[in-house]
C-alpha cells in the first residue's frame, strides 16, 4: 500500500463540491472548526513539519532542502566533517530532484563532494533513476547496507567509530523500482577508482602487489516484505513496517577491462529481518545476515565483524558490542542478532522504572587465500565468535527520548584472557515520536 503523494494537499472550496454531494450542515461545520482550533493550539502542523524533517532528514528551504545529516558528523577516520547538502523538492521539479553535497574533513584534511539527480519515471511503480558522481570515503571492508527502514537511525552510531576507510571517486547508476507482488528491485552499476591510504597491498597469482584498484561493477538486488505499508512523501518512500519476515538479497559481480578496471570477482549478501510478539512475554527480534565473496577483491572489498566496541558508548542494535573495530576479516560469514525486550511486562511503564533488554548475537566467518592481503592486522572468524548483553531501557524519560544503560560481554572461542577486556557498557536512547 502506497499512500497518495497529494493526500495531504489542500484542495478548494470547487474541488470538494465535485466530490461532497450533500453541504455540510451547521453541526459539522463546527465540528471542522473546532478541530482546526486544536490544532492550531497544539501546533499540530509545526510538529507533523517536524516530524517530516526528522523522518527524512531534510529541512525545507523554499525550492531547495538542506539535509541534516551532512551538516557535522565525526569518525575516527575524518575526525570532525563539516558539510553542506542541498537538494531540489518538489516545488521545483514534481518527477526530478537534483543533489550537491560538500563535506571537508579536519582529521584527514580532504574535501569531500557528491553531485546526483534522481528521476522518477512511473510514480506508481516507484521506478527511478539516480546518476551520481562521488569522491568520498567508505569505511574497509564493510559489510553491505542494505536501506536502512528505522526513521532513527540507530544502526549508524557505529559509523563515528570507523577507524579505516578508504577514498574512492567515480560514477555509479542505479534504477530502482517495484515489480511482482510485495517486491522491491535495484538494478545497478558503478566505475570506482580505489586509493588506501595505508601500506596494505593485494597480491594473488593472478594479480601483481597493489593497494589501489580501479574497480567496475553491476548489481541487483531485491527487497520481499510480505504486506509491507508504505507512505510516500514527495519522491520519497517510506516503510511503515510488516507483521511478516523482511528479506533482502543483492549480488554483484565486477567486471574487468571497462576503462581498465582490473579485478574480477562477485558478492552474495543476504539480509532477514523479523519479530514477533510473545503473550505475556514481550516481543523478540531477530536479524540474519550473510555475505560471501569469490575472485580476486582486495581487504576492503571483503567483510569486517561489524563491531561497535569502546568501552563507553551508545547501543548501536544489530551489531557487536564487545568486538574491536577491523578485529575480523572474512571473505565469507553468517551473523545472528537476536533481542527480546519484555518492555513493561517485569516492572510497568512507569517512569524511571527500567524495560529489561536480553541481547545475544553470533557470528562465524572465513578468510580463503589470507596471505593475499599483506601489511595490516587481523584475525578470522572459524571458530564462531559470541557475546550476550542486558539493557535497562526507559530508566529516564522525557516527552520524545528515553535513555537507558546497559553491559554486554564477550564469551568463547574469542574471549580476552582478561575479564574486563570482555565487557562493554552502553548507554540506549531511544525515541518516542
Amino acid at each position: 500500500m502506497i499512500i497518495a503523494a497529494d493526500a495531504g494537499k489542500k484542495h478548494d472550496d470547487t474541488y470538494w463540491k465535485q466530490y461532497r454531494p450533500i453541504e455540510l450542515d451547521s453541526m459539522e461545520v463546527k465540528t471542522y472548526h473546532t478541530i482546526d482550533s486544536l490544532g492550531k493550539a497544539e501546533h499540530l502542523d509545526e510538529k507533523l513539519w517536524a516530524m517530516m524533517a526528522f523522518m527524512n532528514g531534510r529541512i525545507p528551504l523554499g525550492y531547495v532542502d538542506m539535509d541534516i545529516m551532512k551538516l557535522f558528523n565525526y569518525n575516527e577516520f575524518e575526525g570532525f566533517r563539516l558539510g553542506l547538502g542541498l537538494r531540489t523538492n518538489d516545488r521545483l521539479m514534481k518527477r526530478a530532484d537534483i543533489g550537491i553535497y560538500a563535506g571537508y574533513g579536519f582529521r584527514d584534511y580532504q574535501w569531500k563532494y557528491k553531485g546526483d539527480i534522481n528521476i522518477n519515471i512511473l510514480p506508481k511503480s516507484s521506478l527511478t533513476l539516480n546518476l551520481t558522481y562521488t569522491m568520498d570515503v567508505l569505511e574497509s571492508a564493510e559489510q553491505y547496507k542494505f536501506d536502512i527502514t528505522d526513521f532513527y537511525g540507530y544502526e549508524r552510531l557505529r559509523d563515528f567509530l570507523v577507524n579505516e576507510m578508504v577514498y574512492y571517486k567515480g560514477y555509479s547508476s542505479e534504477l530502482k523500482f517495484r515489480a511482482l507482488p510485495n517486491s522491491s528491485w535495484s538494478l545497478g552499476a558503478n566505475y570506482y577508482q580505489y586509493n588506501s591510504i595505508s601500506d596494505y597491498s593485494y597480491s594473488s597469482s593472478d594479480q601483481e602487489s597493489a593497494a589501489d584498484f580501479l574497480i567496475s561493477e553491476i548489481g541487483i538486488g531485491w527487497r520481499f516484505a510480505f504486506k509491507e505499508k508504505l507512505y510516500r512523501t514527495g519522491n520519497t518512500v517510506f516503510s511503515m513496517g510488516t507483521n511478516y519476515p523482511i528479506l533482502n538479497v543483492h549480488y554483484t559481480q565486477a567486471i574487468p577491462g571497462i576503462q581498465d578496471s582490473e579485478l574480477n570477482y562477485k558478492k552474495l549478501d543476504l539480509q532477514l529481518d523479523f519479530n514477533y510478539d510473545i503473550n505475556f512475554l514481550g516481543k523478540q527480534y531477530w536479524r540474519i545476515k550473510a555475505g560471501r565473496t569469490i575472485g580476486d577483491a582486495p581487504w576492503y572489498k571483503l567483510y569486517n565483524g561489524n563491531a561497535s566496541y569502546t568501552q563507553w558508548y551508545a547501543e548501536a542494535p544489530n551489531t557487536f558490542g564487545t568486538m574491536r573495530y577491523n578485529e575480523f576479516l572474512s571473505d565469507e560469514y553468517i551473523a545472528v542478532y537476536f533481542r527480546h525486550d519484555f518492555k513493561g511486562l517485569l516492572f510497568g511503564s512507569k517512569p524511571f522504572v527500567p524495560q529489561p533488554v536480553f541481547v545475544t548475537s553470533a557470528t562465524i566467518g572465513n578468510l580463503s587465500n589470507a596471505g593475499y592481503h599483506k601489511n595490516i592486522n587481523f584475525n578470522t572468524l572459524e571458530k564462531g565468535y559470541y557475546e550476550s548483553g542486558l539493557l535497562l531501557n526507559s530508566i529516564l524519560r522525557s516527552g520524545i527520548t528515553n535513555i537507558g544503560v546497559g553491559v554486554f560481554y564477550r564469551w568463547g572461542p574469542y574471549s580476552m584472557p582478561i575479564i574486563e577486556d570482555n565487557i562493554a557498557y552502553k548507554i540506549t536512547i531511544g525515541y518516542m515520536l
